[in-house]
């Protein structure tokens, strides 16, 4: 029974609810069970088939889904089968290479670096992927299932046996990498029974590739998809884009499958790099670029993919074409900006000319051109997917109404040398805390943990600063030093909303990079810290032995930061050049990709831009 009480009444109304009538009452309920059984049955069959883990709204993985507790990004997945698509797989054929003597699973686990706290990591994940053995000892697996690693094994798929793993070499920016057993003593024992495979020549549009996974039971399953396209795409970084293969294809997810090799005819032909779900399609980075990879470690040393070091806009409008006097001319881009001490600055290309061709292949008015093996490509492939750091190409260019041919000599520029460093993998954000003033580098990963919509969400004058860096590069700048956060102290009282401050001096001297800063802490003007930014409030004052007495007590003790700075021991090199350490315990076997182990040659294209080369 229902009492209802009217606002503006003081008499109550009772309503007593209608029964169904008795015709209908019973098939009513047995109706509703019956519903919840069809619902429940239902779903147990959606979720036995359902993909293992999540999509975002672009088809790709997201990081940290909770199915299974893997860190995924991008760049890789525990690749998802379509339930209402038929999985097509096969077991390997009878006359090639069996999967088991040429595959090992690799387990990684992860810890990064926090860019938004740099005194902080985030937290444990890990990951699991395939390797393929390339040669004696020498396993090839994407960069980024170890990329943050603290800690690498090897495990046999059939027999589970597992050893620790190091890195002989790592390139982020092409996304490869080559690892072998940690102690050398396991090496002959673990790779017994092991078969290297063979790199495979080029494939061509409507070759049929056969991916190979394997299944949690160690059993190999082989799943053949289609070549579609040849382009130069987006590799696990954003600023660094090579050729790669588009296959399409259903994978099902099996255990191991964050990277997997792909084969044709019993030959290595790429390695998995995306599964976009919602298309079937399949991401591969190609044997051209891991031949390339092999080739730059033969001489013991990884110079990394070169660049070009332009930014260049199509030529497409009539008007525009006339303007630049090319209206007569078939073909073109206009170079806009050439980055200071790139291949292209070297070379003498400048702003205004117009390109023409590389290594006499003629560049069309958006930026491609004609390849004889892959056919229609970006004209970056020309440099950074066919080319070796140190080797030189000819450039034709449009000036002052007539052609004008230049010779340049490739070369890479590695991430330490960008105003704003594109990622830091591997590495930690420099930083220094004075009293309660955090001051870091600015990073491109610092602006990312902002979230999804980063480049409108972060702070606009750092966004600007990223997006302009040749304003600060042209006054001397090598990094930018900003004011993250203000850690509640009694030196600082008063400062606690202060962030997001670009630091031009401190104590009277100038700020360039984070060792300035360091210097410049230790010595205060009359007892004061002087910090100059370039935006409101523009200077404050710090007591120094106040500042000093916090970083003691409170800052240690109370808020338990390990270390008030972390800064380089020595200035940064004029240019940074990727080579590989030495291991002292260890010979390079004959013939392998590189003894040793590698420093990672880190991001190496220019600001992520709608042209570049």
């Amino acid at each position: 029974m229902t009492t209802i009480l009217f606002p503006h009444r003081k008499r109550r109304i009772t309503a007593k609810p209608r029964p169904l009538p008795p015709p209908f009452a019973a098939p009513l309920w047995a109706m509703l069970i019956a519903t919840t059984i069809v619902a429940m049955v239902a779903l147990a069959g959606f979720q036995a088939a359902a993909p293992l883990q999540a999509m975002d709204d672009d088809g790709d993985m997201p990081p940290d889904s909770p199915a299974t507790g893997e860190s995924l990004d991008e760049t890789g997945s525990d690749m998802p089968v379509d339930p209402g698509v038929p999985v097509v797989e096969m077991p390997p054929p009878p006359d090639g290479p069996d999967p088991l003597a040429s595959v090992i699973r690799v387990n990684s686990t992860l810890q990064a670096n926090d860019p938004r706290v740099p005194w902080r990591k985030t937290g444990i994940n890990s990951r699991s992927g395939l390797g393929i053995l390339i040669q004696p000892h020498k396993i090839l697996v994407t960069a980024s299932l170890i990329a943050d690693a603290t800690h690498l094994e090897l495990e046999q798929p059939e027999s589970g046996r597992k050893v620790g793993a190091r890195v002989l070499a790592v390139d982020y920016e092409s996304e490869l990498a080559i690892l072998t057993t940690a102690e050398h003593e396991d090496a002959d024992r673990f790779f017994a029974g092991t078969e290297p495979v063979e790199l495979d020549d080029p494939a061509s549009v409507g070759d049929q590739l056969h991916i190979w996974q394997i299944e949690a039971n160690g059993r190999p399953v082989v799943t053949p998809v289609q070549l579609l396209r040849i382009e130069v795409g987006r590799y696990h970084l954003d600023t660094q884009q090579l050729l790669t293969y588009l296959g399409q294809g259903s994978l099902r997810s099996h255990a191991g499958s964050y990277t997997v090799p792909v084969m044709r005819d019993g030959r290595l032909s790429g390695m998995v790099m995306r599964y976009d779900n919602n298309q079937q399609l399949t991401t591969i980075l190609p044997t051209p670029i891991i031949r390339q990879f092999l080739t730059d470690l033969e001489d013991g040393e990884l110079g990394g993919f070169p660049n070009l070091g332009i930014q260049f806009s199509p030529t497409l409008d009539e008007q525009f074409r006339r303007y630049l006097g090319i209206d007569d001319i078939t073909g073109g881009v206009f170079v806009r900006r050439v980055l200071p001490g790139s291949s292209a600055a070297r070379a003498g290309i400048e702003v205004g000319d117009v390109l023409l061709a590389v290594d006499n292949y003629n560049i069309d008015a958006r930026g491609f051109y004609e390849d004889p093996v892959f056919g229609r490509l970006a004209m970056s492939h020309l440099v950074s997917g066919a080319r070796l750091v140190g080797e030189e190409v000819e450039a034709i260019v449009w000036r002052d109404g007539q052609e004008v041919v230049l010779g340049a000599v490739l070369e890479r520029r590695p991430p330490t040398d960008f105003l704003v460093e594109p990622h830091l993998i591997d590495r930690a954000t420099p930083y220094v805390i004075c009293g309660g003033l955090v001051f870091q580098e600015l990073t491109e990963p610092y602006l990312r943990a902002f979230g999804r919509n980063w480049s409108d969400d972060a702070p606009f004058r750092l966004l600007h600063a990223w997006r302009n860096p040749e304003y600060y590069e042209e006054q001397g700048w090598r990094k930018l030093v900003f004011l993250n956060a203000v850690i509640p102290t009694p030196a600082v009282q008063g400062y606690e909303r202060l962030s997001s401050l670009i630091l031009t001096k401190a104590n009277g001297r100038e700020i360039r990079k984070i060792e300035d800063l360091v210097e410049a802490i230790d010595h205060p003007d009359n007892g004061l810290h002087t910090f100059e930014f370039s935006d409101y409030p523009f200077l404050i004052h710090v007591d120094a032995e106040a500042a000093e007495r916090d970083n003691q007590q409170v800052i240690t003790d109370y808020y338990r930061i390990p270390a008030l700075s972390r800064a380089r021991d020595q200035p940064l090199p004029e240019r940074e050049q990727p080579a590989i350490r030495p291991d002292p315990d260890s010979e390079p076997d004959e013939g392998a990709a590189g003894g040793g182990q590698v420093s990672a040659p880190q991001a190496t294209s220019d600001r992520p831009t709608p042209a570049h080369s």
